[in-house]
């Protein structure tokens, strides 16, 4: 009996030191290990430059990321969970994951085939280090050399360029133009305005898909292109991000406070913007010709010391809730806020036959809105090769706007205007991929009401209302033929333009043709075609007349017609190593391009009789030939980029009274230079790239700059001089051909000259990595329908 008892006894301290043992077994820390390998494709033998590498704990928690290096190589450190998967993906290519249980040691995956997908095998060109030539886009995939190196995404697109044809950043002025038009800018497909990519984490950025292609689905937003940023696979966390730019000699700020927090299905983010600029150093000089009366009308415009004021802020919140990998929901509220005052003085000259005039003038506009929007977007996976989205967004906008003139010779003149507009636009879009080609199409349908109530003088008030709807059906196809890629688009819109008495309804077919051919590995060949009619914006349709000056006023016209743009582009890329250059020639015509015409009213029973009438009208067409050319090399000696543009247009302008011909050289020469925690950076307009509108020819901004910038852990530091060794700053200048009033104007803002301003920015992530949920739609651009600027 004892010795039962101490047999049993025995046992049971063994299990009881097993069970012990077993728990601490199970909850003693693992060893933080190392996980390397490198990716490879194996049907090229070459590898995979930007493959992305994520390591996940289970399906939903992720613990690191990163992207492979020049040699298709990456390195993970310090993993601490013995059960992990292990996935890598790349552009183009099936991904694969591993997984691996009760790990406590280095893993060393060795060389891993990543095997094209078979529906995207023939519409992928590699044509240089990180570069992906697709059908319908260029796939660029940032190195962690080129994100360290910058602190902002606006600089790493800037860093980026050589690899983007059509590219031109102003950092200064924080514009992007592809081929001389602003692009719709996207992040993960959904499209966004540039405040908010300018407060995007550009650490978080896995790619960059560029198009210098206008897409059919954005046409009417007159863009040059798209610019899609596609950001990293999401984990817990989020970041908090300010930054000011405040220029040191005179008075101009620009401040950013953006926050995001991702958590399980759930994203939160809020961005804060604000402009402030104040400048007292602004001429405008201008000389016309009015031509119509017994003599002409000359009239010179000296410009004196003006001031133009602007205070605009923006507050962006947005929720996304993502409900499963297939199902998603995202809804944004905008508020935006704007005010502007201007006040231009000028000494004026002016001589009709043998009398001349001498005096100042005094013009000053004010314009205040409050603009609220809100922003309601659903997308969803009907299978693997399936997707459908749908996109509704309102916009309101509520203001005032003051114009008044006040001369020394007692002539005085003041036109106030109250706007109350609003905008709803609503869209579907459905998606399908196929084997060798895919597919998508849209509808889309927009109305909007712009009520204006006019006022001169304190006078009478007149109320005009306008009104305007928009039917949108399109189809976009992509694919390729062997070494042939090819995107096609055709559309069709109804347009609806109405006041309170008349209407009038167009129709318009709408196309786009882009046609990609590999020429090897470093070579591609790019053929564009277009065919865009336009619709001209609700202040163009107004018929209420409004006094310029004592002897001109302005109106609107019901009855003009879209304008036509067709466009054909022949682009030659070459890429190769740290070298990149195109050719590129274009032709463009617009026929009834809109037009503000001038007519003298010699009729004695019009209550105009005398004045000089400016008018919205259709003219005949406009053409314009350019060819350009970029070389441009990065990373030499792993410390200079550089880039240089130069191009020549030539346009020709023809109307039912006028035709004119001129031709234009531009340049352009832009330097990176990056050492270490430091970076220099300058940009020089050699010659300004012009542009025509109707009768009136504009030159580029011509603005020149450079600085430095110092990274330290999570915080950037910046000093910039620009406009250097000038007396009147950026200058731009404009020429209107019109065969009754000719003139020709030169604005410039004294207060750029020499101007010096200082960045800092601060990133605090918290968490870990993460990115926006993966939205396609867009918030439609929004037309008031009030012109403050004649």
């Amino acid at each position: 009996m004892k010795y039962h008892y101490l047999l049993n006894k025995r046992i049971s301290f063994v299990k009881q030191a097993f069970i012990v043992g077993l728990s601490l077994f199970f909850f003693l820390p693992v060893k933080a290990y190392h996980i390397r390998g490198k990716v490879i494709d194996p049907t090229q033998k070459q590898p995979l430059i930007g493959a992305n590498v994520v390591v996940k704990k289970d399906s939903t928690t992720i613990l690191k990321t990163t992207q492979t290096d020049e040699n298709g190589c990456f390195s993970i450190k310090d993993i601490a969970e013995p059960n992990i998967s292990i996935a890598i993906s790349y552009f183009g290519y099936k991904g694969i994951t591993l997984h691996y249980y009760g790990n406590s040691s280095d893993i060393d995956m060795g060389t891993i085939h990543l095997l094209p997908e078979t529906q995207q095998l023939k519409e992928v060109t590699v044509i240089g280090k990180r570069v992906i030539q697709k059908a319908d886009k260029y796939v660029i995939i940032p190195s962690a050399e080129e994100i360290n190196r910058v602190s902002a995404s606006i600089s790493l697109l800037n860093e980026l360029k050589l690899k983007m044809p059509g590219l031109r950043i102003n950092e200064a002025l924080q514009t992007i133009t592809i081929d001389g038009s602003a692009p719709v800018f996207m992040i993960n497909g959904k499209k966004q305005p540039l405040s908010k990519v300018q407060g995007l984490n550009h650490q978080d950025i896995l790619r960059i898909e560029y198009s210098n292609t206008p897409d059919l689905r954005h046409i009417d937003d007159g863009n040059g292109g798209v610019i899609n940023f596609i950001m990293k696979t999401p984990v817990q966390g989020g970041f908090i991000m300010a930054n000011t730019n405040q220029a040191i000699t005179t008075i101009r700020n620009r401040s950013q406070l953006t926050g995001s927090y991702f958590k399980k299905k759930s994203e939160w983010s809020m961005q804060y913007n604000t402009t402030w600029r104040d400048s007292k150093k602004v001429y405008d000089n201008k000389n016309e010709r009015f031509i119509g009366r017994e003599y002409d009308v000359i009239r010179r415009q000296e410009g004196l010391p003006s001031t133009t004021k602007d205070f605009d802020n923006s507050v962006l919140f947005s929720y996304t809730y993502m409900y499963d990998p297939s199902t998603m929901l995202m809804a944004s509220l905008d508020l935006k806020l704007h005010h502007k005052k201007d006040r231009e003085d000028n000494r004026i000259v002016e001589q009709y036959g043998s009398s001349v005039e001498r005096y100042t003038k005094n013009y000053y506009t004010n314009s205040h809105y409050t603009s609220p929007s809100l922003d309601l977007f659903f997308k969803k996976a009907l299978s693997k090769t399936q997707t459908i989205e749908l996109n509704s967004v309102g916009r309101w906008s509520n203001g005032d706007y003051t114009r008044g003139m006040r001369n020394s010779n007692l002539y005085h003149q003041e036109n106030n205007t109250h706007n109350n507009s609003w905008n709803m636009t609503h869209e579907v879009l459905y998606t399908q991929l196929f084997k060798t080609l895919s597919t998508k199409w849209g509808a889309n349908y927009s109305h909007q009401v712009a009520e204006n109530n006019y006022a001169e003088n304190s006078g009478k008030r007149v109320t005009d209302k306008l009104f305007k709807d928009d039917i949108y059906l399109y189809g976009v196809v992509s694919g390729a033929l062997k070494s042939l890629g090819y995107t096609v688009g055709l559309g069709g819109k109804m347009y609806r333009n109405a006041t309170a008495t008349r209407s009038k309804t167009f129709f318009r077919l709408k196309t786009t043709a882009t046609f990609n051919y590999a020429m090897g590995r470093n070579w591609s060949l790019n053929y564009l075609f277009m065919y865009n009619p336009s619709q001209p914006s609700l202040a163009n349709f107004s018929n209420v007349v409004q006094t310029i000056d004592r002897i001109s006023v302005q109106v609107g016209n019901v009855n003009v017609k879209p304008s036509v743009w067709t466009r054909n582009r022949l682009l030659l890329l070459f890429n190769k190593n740290h070298i990149s250059s195109s050719l590129q020639t274009s032709y463009s015509v617009t026929t009834n391009p809109l037009v503000n015409t001038y007519q003298y009213i010699s009729d004695a029973a019009s209550p105009y009789h005398g004045l000089f009438m400016k008018k919205t009208e259709n003219g005949k067409n406009d053409r314009h030939f350019n060819v350009e050319y970029s070389f441009g090399m990065q990373n030499i000696a792993q410390h200079l980029s550089f880039q240089l543009i130069t191009g020549w247009s030539r346009f020709s302008m023809e109307g039912s009274n006028y035709r004119h011909h001129v031709s234009k050289l531009y340049a352009s020469i832009s330097l990176n230079g990056y050492w270490k925690h430091w970076s220099a950076f300058a940009n020089i307009d050699l010659a300004p790239q012009y542009s025509i509108w109707g009768t009136n020819l504009y030159s580029g901004t011509k603005y020149n700059y450079m600085g430095v910038k110092y990274h330290l852990k999570n915080w950037d530091f910046g000093l910039r001089l620009d406009n250097p060794l000038t007396k009147r700053g950026f200058i731009q200048c404009a020429e209107n051909i019109s065969n009754v009033v000719p003139s020709h104007s030169e604005y410039y803002i004294s207060d750029m000259a020499n101007m010096v301003e200082l960045s800092i920015q601060y990133r605090l992530p918290f968490g870990k990595a993460y990115k926006k949920a993966n939205r396609t739609l867009r918030n439609k651009s929004f037309d008031a329908g009030v012109n403050n600027e004649y």
